[in-house]
């Protein structure tokens, strides 16, 4: 899986690696949130689950979502969400799950 460094700053998520990533999480979703399950529009934000001290960041501590969703991971709203989707499964969008795992497992 791809990882090319630490994003952390405003300036980093402008860079050509926050954008391969970001690319690479919509082609890993198949141009689905990868966490109410139901298809992208026209915004996407790339969500750090976990922050890594020790490595870059990679496809395995980010997920692609609506911008809602991500609005509803950082504030507990809630929101619709397809049938065995992420949300649906009562993942928080945060650190290394057992649903985000098994995820990641099919999506590979």
């Amino acid at each position: 899986m791809s990882s090319l460094g630490q994003f952390r700053c405003d300036a980093d998520y402008l860079s050509p690696g926050w954008l391969a990533l970001k690319e690479a999480a919509i082609q890993r979703g198949e141009g689905l949130c990868e966490y109410c399950g139901l298809p992208l529009g026209e915004a996407s934000h790339l969500h750090h689950r976990w922050y890594p001290r020790d490595s870059p960041d990679g496809l395995l501590n980010l997920m692609i979502l609506h911008p809602d969703c991500h609005t509803a991971i950082h504030f507990g709203k809630s929101i619709p969400a397809k049938a065995g989707s992420l949300a649906r499964q009562g993942d928080k969008g945060k650190g290394n799950s057992t649903g985000w795992q098994s995820y990641i497992r099919h999506a590979a």
